[in-house]
């Protein structure tokens, strides 16, 4: 069969006509890979469990809490479930706060020769994406004090992109230009965060593995794949001056160093030193390298108005999935003294500095 354009309405449920979007994708797509446009699209932050039912089946990532019938969401493509017109598939995200999304096929096309590069694409949106880690109910609250008072409350910060760091979470939101100019690379980075999954599953195949099933514990010095999500949440946690999404990353006794400044923090001092910082930031990640339980990973950092810029190197120990302690050397971003200047040695890392 050739391969097919499947057009899907994408609502979030409970909020089905304030919060949805239409989006394009091939037929070939993997549902994992669906799951993950799902995300990106709804702008969430990706570090919760998520499944896909259909038909009376349920599609899990390769996880031990997944029901025993549970089906593999990367063994699986829009084309193998075959899906009607007018059909709904359900995805779940969090199964704590369960976070539904119904998603109702309502086209199909012959894809057109050379057209595969160009999906996912969201041809028609409603409202901004979700606040995670906040029911249905809680949402419609804050829907419902924009509508009254044309704001929230309360002080509710969405932070999912760096330009909209210091901008109160508004309902009302909504750009396709900007959501197609980021669904791909989101997209992409979300599935690199859920990689760990299917590698795991990977590893207890492997020969040499236990007969129990449990993965052969990594060689020293080899690379586990599971610091890129940890510290991708945590990064994002940071500049979005997040006190609960940061307690979610680390153990409750974790240890945080900065050795610069020559202070310890524990868990709670470290948030209100992070949080309460003034001012609005944005950054970027320059490099994570991984292995054996440490991450250390690389940053850039701003405040919004470009005052100034900054460099953290963040070694990250981890422990059952979460930072058992964290150092963290900042430094300011800056020239060259005058007296390596009249050296001219060296060249520029970056043109300009932000």
């Amino acid at each position: 069969m050739a391969t097919q354009v499947y057009t899907f309405h994408m609502a979030y449920a409970g909020l089905e006509e304030r919060i949805w979007r239409d989006v394009e994708v091939s037929s070939q797509m993997r549902l994992d890979q669906l799951g993950y446009v799902v995300l990106a699209t709804f702008e969430t932050r990706a570090y919760h469990l998520f499944c896909i039912k259909f038909r009376g089946r349920e599609y899990h990532l390769p996880e031990r809490e997944a029901p025993g019938e549970a089906l593999d969401l990367a063994e699986f493509t829009l084309e193998d479930l075959a899906p009607g017109i007018g059909e709904t598939m359900e995805m779940t995200y969090d199964f704590g706060t369960e976070q539904d999304f119904l998603l109702t096929l309502k086209a199909k096309r012959e894809m057109k020769r050379g057209e595969a590069r160009h999906f996912p694409w969201v041809t028609a949106m409603k409202g901004r994406g979700i606040i995670d880690d906040l029911p249905v109910w809680e949402l419609e609250e804050l829907i419902r004090q924009i509508d009254t008072n044309g704001k929230t409350d309360e002080p509710i910060y969405y932070s999912a992109d760096s330009a909209a760091l210091s901008a109160p979470w508004d309902v009302n939101w909504e750009d396709l230009k900007v959501e197609n100019a980021l669904l791909k690379t989101d997209t992409a980075a979300i599935g690199k965060g859920y990689a760990p999954f299917w590698e795991d599953k990977r590893r207890k195949k492997r020969p040499g593995n236990s007969p129990s099933g449990k993965a052969a514990k990594p060689a020293p010095g080899k690379a586990e794949p599971n610091g890129d999500e940890l510290c991708s949440a945590f990064f994002r946690a940071v500049l979005g001056q997040e006190p609960n999404a940061l307690r979610k990353c680390f153990r409750n006794d974790a240890v945080i160093e900065w050795p610069c400044t020559n202070e310890r923090f524990n868990v709670e001092d470290y948030i209100r030193a992070t949080c309460e910082y003034p001012g609005a930031w944005a950054g970027e990640v320059d490099d994570v390298l991984s292995a054996a339980g440490q991450d250390v990973m690389i940053t850039r950092v701003w405040p919004t108005d470009q005052s100034a810029s900054y460099h953290c190197v963040s070694v990250i120990r981890r422990r059952g999935g979460k930072i058992a302690a964290l150092t963290e050397y900042w430094a300011d971003d800056g020239p060259a003294p005058q007296w390596r200047r009249e050296m001219g040695i060296g060249k520029l890392l970056r043109e300009t500095a932000q």
